[in-house]
């Protein structure tokens, strides 16, 4: 007895060796590969809000404000963003601590041989050194602390060894601490509320009341937006000082309540669905690896066998995961891929309880597959989750800052990373406090366009921003954050650096940036969406030649940014307009080309690139344009009229007729149709009977 004593003795001492060492090297991982301020996205926002106690855009996220806090203040050392980043980390790790726990819990025989404990240990890493959890960890972000919450919820539902009542109380409560965090969580509440309606044998209305009131007690914590919002910080989203904002921020009325963003969602056909679930599981497997989602697969068909509780689990992965993307229906884009990867998390923690279940049946033959998977794991990430030397969103700040002259007004036309690093530095960092911010969606900050602003149609907000704008322009200097150099009719806008300004500016603002060290490619679509604007603003004043060049360049290389793509195409087809008005049909033609290299089915360039043709009297190419343009749109009637043109130039009657009769079929109004029509079947007539003369 006295032999087993010390060998349990030795065993529990080496685990708890082995679990320390783990802790201390996953940290360290972090640590080493951490933001060293704010990064893209809400980032800045979230720290900000840290710092002054302030209220983020919906749903608020009060746990995070208050967490965030308290390691502003426990941490004795570095910036503000920095020390939320640590915050992160240590949730990062508190995720592991927890996983280990849950899959300890999973064994029931009591016996664990060695090997069983070492994939204990290790395959909760398989979720901590994923790309999408590793990224995210780094940084300051609400989906790391997510992660942890959908964790404890699994492990003190399913696996801790209390009575079920006591259980379903502290899962009440945890449910609604976590709520106070992130409302993907609900996601989980089905499984959770069927296990226990499933295992309560008496008094199950009492439990279910008693569970109701901790559930309102952990989610009483957003009374502190109530709390903050009447002390108006610089971060106050919503103003929720009445039951009615609070009410209409936890539900997020202005984004949408089930919409990801505020562009909303796609339509729901039969090809979306499939793409998505497709995508989903397409994503699924490479954050764990081919090896990883094939053990993933084994351990859910043996799970959902061996025992009901997995069912359930099984359950928590499917709503959690594919079903979340189904109901959130964004667009597959480059732009939502930069958005979606965190809201893998859930799902995925998940997911690897089922690749333990997998190794844990496979027993020892499963142990190289689980170290073949974090090392394919590892390999990349030293690279693509390093911002050890990230500065690019808090030096588009500072740069923005750098801009401004004392006493500034601005209005941002939209942007999380400008609204975020300029809150951030302002808020946070107590930088410019000279500078008045404003978001023109009148959401972000606090709004000068009236209580009713969010209720008016989209014509009456631009009459109305227009209205409110254009009073401080006597009174101070009026800056944009906008692509739109005509944001206010009839006042003079020039461009100042990456903004625009009301009245005239004086110098170039370039030469006082900070470009050098963060002005590269990233790994991350939303960093690589953000360079771009200095190219993109800086090649307005050139010539336009010069103009041509820089921006087609910048759109080859920046390919897969949606903002730069569309807006480059908008300036150019602008300018080929104005190039074409003047007799410039070289120049025009130079930009109308460019607009297809850029987007080759762009029917307005083809149509317009037809027309210069024409004006040149190449009409062989003035046809192939307008052809081009009926291939990506057949029913297109500029089209059609346009050949009929050229074909009437070229006296070529049946084809004229042909194309007329096409137009009159569609559209019997369309340009005069009709009468052109008659008078080209006349024509024909007449070069008929010529002929037979």
């Amino acid at each position: 007895m006295m032999f087993l004593s010390n060998r349990n003795s030795v065993k529990t001492k080496s685990k708890s060796l082995l679990l320390f060492v783990l802790i201390i090297f996953i940290f360290g991982f972090y640590l080493y590969f951490l933001a060293p301020t704010i990064h893209t996205g809400d980032s800045g926002e979230f720290v900000a809000c840290a710092k002054i106690l302030g209220i983020p855009h919906a749903p608020g996220y009060p746990l995070y404000t208050l967490l965030g806090k308290f390691f502003v203040n426990i941490i004795p050392f570095a910036n503000t963003a920095y020390r939320v980043n640590v915050g992160n980390a240590l949730f990062a790790v508190a995720c592991f601590f927890v996983f280990y726990l849950l899959l300890s819990k999973i064994e029931k025989n009591g016996y664990e041989p060695p090997y069983l404990v070492i994939a204990q240990a290790l395959c909760p890493l398989i979720l901590m050194f994923s790309y999408y959890f590793s990224d995210t960890a780094t940084v300051s972000e609400v989906f790391i602390l997510n992660t942890l919450f959908t964790l404890l919820i699994i492990y003190f539902a399913f696996y801790y060894e209390i009575p079920i009542t006591k259980r379903a109380y502290l899962v009440a409560f945890i449910c609604g601490i976590g709520l106070c965090n992130h409302h993907t969580l609900v996601f989980l509440l089905p499984s959770v509320l069927l296990y226990f309606i499933a295992n309560l044998k008496n008094n199950k209305t009492k439990v279910l009341f008693t569970s109701i009131i901790f559930f309102i007690i952990g989610f009483s914590i957003y009374l502190m937006l109530v709390i903050r919002s009447t002390k108006n910080p610089g971060f106050d989203v919503g103003d929720p000082q009445t039951l009615n904002k609070l009410y209409r921020v936890i539900l997020r009325k202005d984004y949408g309540t089930f919409a990801l963003t505020v562009s909303g969602k796609q339509e729901y056909t039969l090809k979306n669905i499939i793409l998505q679930v497709v995508h989903y599981f397409k994503h699924l497997g490479l954050q764990v690896t081919t090896i990883g989602a094939i053990l993933g697969i084994c351990g859910i068909v043996i799970g959902v066998r061996e025992d009901k509780k997995h069912v359930l689990l099984l359950l928590s992965f499917l709503l959690s995961g594919v079903f979340f993307f189904l109901v959130a229906n964004l667009p597959i884009t480059s732009e939502t891929e930069g958005i979606l990867p965190r809201f893998y998390l859930m799902s995925l923690a998940v997911f690897v309880i089922f690749i333990y279940i997998g190794i844990r049946k496979l027993k020892l033959v499963a142990m190289p597959l689980l170290v073949i998977i974090l090392f394919l794991q590892l390999l990349p990430l030293a690279v693509k989750i390093n911002k050890r030397n990230y500065y690019l969103t808090y030096d588009y700040g500072r740069n923005i800052l750098r801009t401004l002259p004392y006493n500034t007004i601005l209005f941002m036309d939209g942007g999380d990373d400008t609204f975020y690093s300029l809150g951030y530095l302002i808020f946070a960092e107590g930088r410019r406090k000279d500078v008045e911010l404003h978001d023109r969606g009148g959401v972000v900050f606090k709004s000068i366009y009236g209580e009713d602003f969010r209720r008016l149609t989209k014509e009456e907000k631009e009459t109305r921003r227009i209205s409110v704008e254009k009073k401080f322009i006597p009174l101070r200097p009026v800056f944009y954050s906008t692509f739109n150099d005509k944001i206010l009719p009839s006042e003079k806008i020039t461009r100042a650096g990456i903004l625009y300004r009301v009245g005239e500016n004086t110098y170039p603002m370039e030469e006082f940036y900070i470009l050098d060290r963060s002005i590269k490619k990233y790994h991350d679509y939303r960093s690589n969406a953000l360079v771009p604007i200095y190219y993109y603003m800086s090649s307005l004043d050139k010539t336009e030649t010069e103009m041509l060049k820089c921006l087609l360049l910048i759109c080859k290389r920046w390919h897969e940014v949606l903002w730069l793509k569309s807006n480059c195409i908008f300036k150019l087809h602008e300018t080929a307009y104005r190039l074409y008005n003047e007799g410039k049909y070289d120049i025009a033609e130079m930009y109308y080309k460019g607009i297809i290299s850029i987007d080759v089915q762009n029917t307005s360039a083809l149509l317009n690139l037809g027309v210069i043709y024409e004006k040149k009297r190449n009409f062989s190419l003035a046809k192939e344009c307008y052809k081009k343009v009926l291939n990506v749109e057949p029913e297109n009637l500029d089209a059609y009229f346009n050949l009929a043109v050229v074909h009437w130039n070229e006296e070529d009657w049946e084809n004229v007729i042909k194309n007329f009769e096409h137009i009159v079929n569609i559209n019997p109004n369309y340009r005069n149709a009709k009468y052109y029509l008659e008078l080209a079947r006349r024509k024909h007539l007449i070069s008929l009977q010529n002929v037979q003369k």
